[in-house]
């Protein structure tokens, strides 16, 4: 791997930056189909493996989520200072490989080890792509361009949810795997000797201080030394608190909304994909365009006005999942489903803004990395608890012990990202000030 400071003659032409993103959004579609195609597969696999919902809590939660989140850290680092592309090359073709191993799995056990380097592989994908597009374009066009990269995941569901859950009715679970894993190793090699990966400070590189101001970092610290001074910064650290609350409520919604909808309103696995391919996969797709064409918007105006932005949107999507899971008809809650479905995204797009501006160039596949971490393990902790808590309510409940335990969980934490969104756009606001 070499360094891409090196490259001093790299232009970010339009083709450039164009080719870049398409490359990017390949990589982020594949990394979130690999990852949440295996929701709406859950019913099959509980069946034919015979597992309970807290190890499928577990296989869809933690035993991704720990080493992804992990290992995101220390390779996060190495996107800092060696070549991106490489390291984005190599770990696509890994968690490709694993993806299709999943569909060998005969037990527990096989199943969570593939999900394990799933995990391992995709750790590199945010962090690296984050970087790359946060050197390709300068501040003012920067959240539209995270939003496109963002743009992987609604892809994602619309074609993983409705094809894999095609795919699982007709043909099963395992070639459901199998179709989603593979292509990655092709796109892997084209990865390879196709993505531009520009100088590090490429974008800033007319201005060397940031709106911030607190990006600069002295050449020669350590891993430990950049992480202490990310999460040693007020807003850095509200953005991830922030991230926190938002992947809880995602996670929860989007590992076990495919169950609830069988369970609670007797839906096929099919129609349950396809329903809710459209209904998570749009909405989020409109909320990832508004909130990149808000966060261009007010980005000039300050980033606590993002931040802000992303409270009222944090605000107001609980009441939305309380009525979605109340609802005795399941149109009327699909429905429902799509205002804070969109509302997530467009807080979402915010934290991500922010977070790349308090960066700066030095650090920002550590910064997403260190955002990941908290997000993946804090967050991973809601399907998991979910889980737990309907193996708890069945005996009372039945199958009503689901739908119960994702409304209590979304209640709970639902309103802590616009708290902690809030608390941020305070703390940038103090620090403009000083």
């Amino acid at each position: 791997m070499t360094s891409s400071h090196a490259n001093t003659d790299f232009v970010a032409t339009p083709r450039v930056q164009s080719t870049a993103m398409w490359l990017l959004f390949l990589v982020s579609f594949l990394n979130y189909a690999d990852r949440n195609m295996l929701s709406v597969l859950l019913p099959a696999i509980k069946k034919d493996l015979e597992l309970s919902d807290t190890e499928l809590g577990f296989i869809n939660g933690f035993a991704f989520a720990l080493f992804y989140a992990i290992l995101g850290i220390p390779i996060a680092r190495l996107a800092d200072r060696y070549s991106r592309r490489n390291i984005l090359a190599i770990s696509l073709a890994l968690w490709s490989a694993m993806t299709a191993l999943c569909g060998a799995a005969q037990n527990f056990v096989q199943l969570a080890v593939a999900r394990v380097l799933v995990g391992v592989g995709e750790a590199s994908a945010s962090p690296a792509g984050h970087a790359i597009i946060g050197d390709l374009y300068p501040a003012h066009r920067r959240a539209s361009a995270l939003a496109l990269f963002a743009l992987g995941s609604p892809f994602s569901i619309l074609i993983g949810f409705s094809v894999g859950g095609w795919v699982a009715e007709t043909y099963g679970w395992r070639p459901a795997l199998y179709a989603f894993g593979l292509p990655g190793l092709i796109l892997a090699v084209v990865l390879y000797f196709a993505l531009p990966d520009p100088p590090r400070g490429y974008s800033e590189r007319e201005e060397r201080t940031s709106s911030h101001g607190e990006w600069a970092v002295p050449p020669g610290q350590t891993l430990t030394q950049v992480l202490v001074g990310l999460f040693t910064t007020k807003s850095f650290f509200y953005v991830c608190l922030a991230g926190a609350f938002f992947h809880i409520n995602w996670f929860v919604q989007l590992q076990w909304l495919p169950s609830f909808f069988t369970r609670t309103h007797g839906m096929p696995v099919s129609d349950a994909g396809l329903w809710l391919a459209l209904v998570l996969g749009l909405p989020q797709l409109a909320g990832i365009y508004l909130g990149g064409w808000l966060g261009n918007r007010y980005t000039a105006q300050g980033l606590d006005r993002l931040m802000t932005l992303s409270a009222w949107a944090g605000l107001a999507q609980a009441p939305f999942f309380v009525l979605a899971f109340l609802f005795d008809s399941w149109q009327a809650a699909l429905i429902v489903l799509v205002i804070p479905i969109m509302l997530l995204f467009v807080q979402l797009i915010q934290q991500f803004a922010v977070m790349q501006a308090v960066a700066g160039p030095t650090r920002r596949a550590v910064a997403v990395a260190a955002f990941l971490l908290v997000c993946q393990i804090i967050g991973n902790l809601g399907p998991q608890v979910v889980g737990i808590l309907s193996d708890m309510w069945s005996a009372e409940f039945g199958v009503q012990s689901l739908q119960r335990a994702m409304l209590w969980v979304t209640v709970a934490v639902a309103p802590g990202s616009a708290i902690a969104a809030w608390l941020g756009a305070r703390a940038i606001a103090a620090a403009r000030r000083a």
